[in-house]
């Protein structure tokens, strides 16, 4: 493999810029710890920043939600969704003035990120459920879908398929 490498990028410069392209990207994806994704209802002005999930995490994460709803798969999916993005959430952002996102917090000269908790409600100024999940759902303006649709962009993220090439017909019939 080394010695097609070699041949390529000493025969032709076209594959060698190619293949620098390639090893930059590779760079560049393994520097994107996080992503921010807006979370709709707010007019692209609230943003949730979401790290890597780690595979523990997701394995535990899917063995609560399976316990915890066996018998209704639409409860499955949905709160599997909302705890992703509890787990995942580092910091909660607002865009300010000149258009920049910040962390709420620093908006609000706290010290710690906001996440899905009582200060993200207090701010928003909608009473805080008696769980994350409740904040979540309040936070996303009570649309499920759009909590589930949130969760398949920050998964598709997490797993490197977030610019994908692939259009519907391309991912076949179930």
């Amino acid at each position: 493999m080394t010695e097609i490498l070699e041949t390529l990028t000493e025969d032709s410069p076209a594959p060698a810029t190619l293949l620098e392209g390639l090893r930059k990207r590779r760079l560049e994806t393994l520097d994107e710890t996080t992503k921010r994704l807006e979370i709709p209802g707010y007019n692209g002005d609230l943003f949730a920043e979401y790290r890597i999930l780690e595979p523990k995490e997701l394995e535990r994460l899917g063995k609560k939600i399976t316990r915890e709803f066996k018998k209704s798969r639409a409860d499955l999916v949905l709160y599997g969704a909302t705890d992703s993005l509890i787990t995942a959430c580092v910091a909660i952002h607002v865009r300010d003035e000149q258009g920049e996102l910040v962390p709420l917090h620093e908006v609000l000269g706290e010290d710690n990120p906001i996440v899905f908790d009582v200060r993200l409600a207090d701010t928003l100024g909608f009473e805080p459920g008696p769980t994350a999940r409740a904040i979540v759902f309040d936070a996303f303006c009570r649309r499920d879908m759009a909590i589930i649709q949130q969760n398949v962009a920050l998964s598709n993220w997490m797993s490197g398929i977030e610019n994908s090439p692939l259009g519907d017909d391309d991912l076949g019939e179930a």
